[in-house]
């Protein structure tokens, strides 16, 4: 069920009145049935993955550290959970990605005969919850924690609602602080709730989903639009991408804390980054930390990876050695997000580009401090508005590789900025073809000014949760004052029919 929808709001309402009606103790129960019950509703086949991965992760956790088992045993039960964790996502996400580029090497060979795809529906949320899961098994291997020992706790930490379907990636140690509480109905909290849910749909229903008409219609025809209209695809995506990420971001965690549980941020204010690693450093931050945590250290600390350590430093000395192997760990963790990010070659290729950026940044380092220090550029006033705005052309070029689903359709696209010259019928009558009116675009360019002031006060420490303190009056007009902008301005398709999260195919 859509979070826009009238009757997921419906069902929030009642479940929270329920929530504080019953006795504490049974609070998490009432969770865990919802999630469940809300699954259900996405999808009857769906839930017989989240529930294998449930009772494989708790099994796992559990065998792993039984004292039945000697220490080999136990590490085989590890390595083996892993596995079918993982194994589920790939089979069910990869399958038929395998079989469209095996059938391609097929056809370059001219063989005759063709491997038939399989008929698999990606499970909401898989992508997300396994993550949780893998990390969950890799924490408790570490002995961060000691494995939970009840499956229907766990089972409520994988299947928490608000959060399965686009993250952000919860780590147990840090949901299970307030997941399992028990907890009473506080003003506070609900007015800082509905303020954080009201603005997640402003930014979802007023932005994104206008946006998207333009972009929908470049991506529907992206013969006809190149040139000119390729910058406007890149402006319309960032805008889309932003507002929909992180309104549904903000609409689940204000979701989580009407129950009193606290997400953590998946956010930090990232097109105002300088660089293209500090930007990942800002976006979708619990997705870059898993990977960090559990796919890049690993790798730095694997004995295959030592042995190549070992032998560049005999040839290029140690500085080199640890510089080979860190880069070569950070193109296999960009190759694995990019293939995370979707089963098709541009993902792979976005991937690994961000990856360029990022390495070569971190390699040229040395020539830009000695410049640094001739010239002291990096110390002028305009530098850090350059930074930012060098990182957004960088990353909105990138994210055309996600716009788009083809790899050489996108690489036709970007050649055409330098090839078609239309840049004049773009900025007359062209922006007026895509779908979008005159009225669209000054509610696009008021909501994106309230998202960017709302930004600039959140970095001097004026937040939602301080506004809901200091002030009933101010924090009740915000409310009304998101209610009527969300109600008046937002984009709705028939029947209520509000588009779908970017992040709920992962």
């Amino acid at each position: 069920m859509s979070f826009t929808s009238y009757g997921f709001i419906g069902i929030i309402c009642l479940l929270t009145v329920v929530y504080y009606l019953i006795p504490k103790q049974f609070q998490w129960w009432l969770l865990l049935i919802a999630s469940y019950a809300l699954y259900l509703r996405a999808g009857h086949g769906y839930v017989y993955f989240l529930l294998a991965t449930t009772i494989i992760t708790y099994l796992s956790g559990v065998g792993m550290k039984s004292t039945r088992f000697s220490k080999n045993s136990q590490k085989a039960v590890f390595v083996l959970g892993l596995l079918m964790d993982l194994g589920l996502l790939i089979v069910m996400k990869y399958t038929n990605f395998l079989v469209e580029n095996l059938n391609g090497i097929l056809s370059a060979l001219h063989a005759t005969g063709r491997i038939s795809y399989f008929d698999l529906i990606l499970p909401l949320g898989i992508s997300f919850y396994t993550f949780m899961a893998i990390g969950y098994l890799m924490d408790v291997r570490g002995e961060k924690y000691e494995p939970q020992s009840n499956p229907f706790r766990l089972a409520l930490f994988l299947s928490f609602f608000p959060a399965i379907s686009q993250g952000p990636i919860s780590r147990y140690d840090e949901l299970s602080k307030t997941l399992y509480g028990n907890h009473t109905f506080a003003w506070e909290r609900m007015k800082e709730a509905l303020l954080r849910i009201l603005w997640g749909y402003f930014k979802k229903l007023v932005i994104a989903d206008r946006v998207a008409v333009g972009l929908q219609t470049m991506v529907a025809a992206p013969g006809d639009y190149r040139g000119g209209y390729v910058v406007l695809a890149m402006i319309f995506f960032a805008l889309q991408l932003y507002a929909d990420f992180t309104g549904g971001i903000d609409i689940t965690i204000g979701i989580a804390k009407l129950f009193g549980v606290e997400l953590v941020e998946n956010f930090d204010a990232p097109y105002a980054s300088k660089s293209v690693k500090e930007y990942w450093r800002r976006w979708h931050m619990t997705m870059g930390t898993w990977f960090r945590d559990y796919l890049m250290y690993p790798l730095l600390r694997a004995g295959w990876m030592e042995k190549i350590r070992e032998g560049v430093k005999k040839k290029w000395g140690k500085k080199a050695s640890k510089r080979f192997t860190t880069n070569l760990a950070t193109i296999i963790v960009w190759l694995a997000t990019g293939i995370w990010h979707g089963a098709s070659w541009n993902r792979v290729l976005w991937g690994l580009l961000n990856c360029f950026f990022i390495v070569a940044s971190v390699e040229c380092e040395p020539i830009y401090s000695r410049l640094d220090e001739k010239t002291g550029y990096r110390k002028r006033k305009w530098y850090p508005v350059l930074a930012i705005a060098r990182t957004l052309v960088v990353m909105s070029v990138l994210r055309m590789f996600e716009c788009f689903p083809k790899a050489g359709e996108t690489l036709m696209l970007l050649g055409s900025l330098f090839t078609t010259w239309n840049y004049g019928e773009v900025c007359t009558i062209g922006w007026l073809s895509l779908g979008l009116s005159k009225v669209d675009y000054v509610i696009l360019a008021v909501g994106v000014m309230i998202v960017w002031t709302v930004s600039l006060c959140k970095a001097r420490g004026i937040t939602m949760k301080v506004v809901s303190k200091r002030s009933y009056g101010l924090s009740l007009g915000l409310v009304m004052a998101l209610v009527i902008m969300v109600l008046v301005f937002g984009t709705y398709g028939h029947g209520y029919d509000a588009s779908a999260f970017i992040y709920n195919q992962f």
